[in-house]
């Protein structure tokens, strides 16, 4: 039973669906790292992605070193290719963990680099139509700057054509 300093038993059944959310985002990391049956073990156990063995021996553990899950959060892993630690992980946004996939591709131009995605709506090119260029091998400098015969995601202000 978890005590507040107000006692209230609303603050008591909050603390208890913070546990239970706690608990879901422990166990499944687990699974998906550990489960050779879990349907996401291909992404993450088979890619030898495996949570420390302090968190796997306890959620108490788990929630000491990372703190109570904010809501609407989600556990990242803030290197892709390293394991749930509690150097390597924080709670994040699913948006900001968006930025933080293999699937993205990272371009550099002009000294900035950003996730395709980013150049896209920058440039008012569609993400698709840069990928199809430099897949053609155009370089990264003229598959951002050839003006589009379709039109794009909305660039922003200052955006680079």
């Amino acid at each position: 039973m978890v005590r507040t300093s107000t006692g209230s038993h609303e603050a008591l059944l909050m603390s208890a669906t913070q546990v239970a959310s706690l608990y879901v985002v422990w166990y499944h990391m687990i699974e998906r790292c550990h489960k050779s049956g879990s349907q996401d073990f291909k992404d993450y156990g088979a890619r030898g992605i495996a949570v420390c063995d302090r968190w796997r021996a306890s959620l108490e553990n788990f929630r000491a070193d990372m703190g109570p899950r904010p809501p609407g959060y989600t556990v990242e892993r803030k290197e892709n290719d390293k394991g749930y630690t509690p150097k390597n992980c924080r709670w994040a946004t699913r948006k900001e963990q968006a930025y933080n996939t293999r699937r993205n591709h990272y371009l550099t131009f002009r000294g900035k680099t950003q996730i395709m995605l980013n150049w896209a709506v920058e440039v008012g090119i569609r993400q698709s139509t840069i990928l199809q260029r430099l897949d053609a091998g155009w370089s990264v400098s003229r598959a951002l700057t050839t003006p589009s015969r379709s039109p794009g995601p909305r660039k922003s202000a200052g955006g680079l054509r």
